[in-house]
């Protein structure tokens, strides 16, 4: 990202950064096995999972209230994602198309572009600083690839979001800060709708003529909107080094009374986060920064009528580790 300053008052900034998404690739399809009713057959080699990789480039205009402590922006979001689905053939069924859907699954990588709007607000107190920003919902184009998989004909726009922050400057070398955010999941529909019960149906009131995938109000992934709390501390050690550390949890978005089944192709289940991190100044313009994330196991069970033990129950669980390293520069 870079920022250039227009004015005393106004500044205007532009970056890019990942916003979500994720993939699974299984090299057992379970989704196989429940359709032949064996754990024991070549079918099973084939691959299932998907793949969501979204990007925002946020164009920001900057604007510093005179002789004020406030400071307002408003941000230009541009949205880019890709998609893509594999080996759920089992569900072909609940398609508005049975026995001839093209546009569902195994079509590869499917791209979607959209914009929406993020309002920002920031109070400069001493040592305590205030912040609220509202971001939203980024309308995307269709996932044509896949319009006969996602509700509303392969529409999976970027939900809106409303946070809060606090920021407390403890010493000149400690700094303490805490963020709220809320992620509206409900108003995306391939994201929120009622995925299928155990005899295929959706859980929701069954109507085949208007809730098969890909319609208005076809099966989705159950999702409930999530609030996420985030506590961090920074502690600059010198002039060169500064450490970092945090905790978030977020309850898990996935009603496990309703079903999760289709939430196997995207166990975002994970509850608590640990992070760590550092930042060393090569120069008055350069650093190097370092992290680490780990999110702490998490198990959910509910239904489906994938099982090897005849429960038409089943549980899965995840945990993640991952490390970043960037490079910044000023200029």
């Amino acid at each position: 990202g870079s920022k250039l300053g227009l004015s005393r008052n106004f500044t205007l900034g532009i970056n890019g950064a990942p916003a979500g998404g994720g993939g699974t690739r299984y090299e057992t399809n379970f989704f196989q096995a429940a359709r032949l009713g064996t754990a024991d057959s070549p079918a099973l080699d084939d691959v299932a999972g998907v793949n969501l990789n979204i990007m925002e480039i946020n164009s920001t205009l900057a604007y510093h209230l005179p002789e004020t402590r406030h400071h307002f922006g408003v941000s230009l979001v541009l949205g880019i994602a890709r998609f893509r689905a594999f080996g759920i053939d089992l569900f072909d069924p609940f398609t508005q198309n049975t026995g001839t859907s093209k546009d569902f699954s195994d079509q590869g990588n499917d791209w979607s572009y959209g914009a929406g709007l993020r309002f920002g607000w920031l109070g400069d107190y001493g040592s305590l600083t205030l912040g609220a920003s509202l971001s939203s919902k980024v309308y995307m184009s269709h996932y044509s690839r896949y319009e006969e998989l996602l509700a509303e004909d392969g529409d999976m726009d970027i939900p809106p979001v409303m946070g809060v922050g606090v920021g407390y400057q403890w010493s000149p070398q400690w700094r303490l800060g805490m963020d709220l955010t809320h992620t509206f999941y409900s108003q995306v529909r391939s994201i929120s709708n009622p995925g299928p019960n155990l005899a295929g149906d959706p859980t929701g009131p069954l109507d085949p003529e208007t809730q098969q995938l890909g319609q208005k109000n076809g099966l989705g992934f159950g999702w409930n909107d999530q609030t996420v709390i985030k506590l961090g501390v920074e502690y600059r050690k010198d002039q060169k080094l500064t450490l970092r550390g945090g905790w978030n949890y977020g309850k898990s978005p996935i009603d496990e009374n309703r079903q999760i089944i289709f939430n196997l192709l995207a166990p975002a289940i994970t509850q608590n986060h640990l992070t760590m991190g550092a930042s060393y100044q090569l120069s008055p313009v350069s650093a190097i920064n370092v992290s680490f994330v780990h999110a702490y196991q998490f198990e959910q069970s509910g239904p489906t009528y994938v099982s090897d033990d005849g429960s038409n129950q089943g549980s899965f669980k995840m945990h993640q580790n991952s490390i970043g390293v960037s490079y910044s520069s000023n200029f």
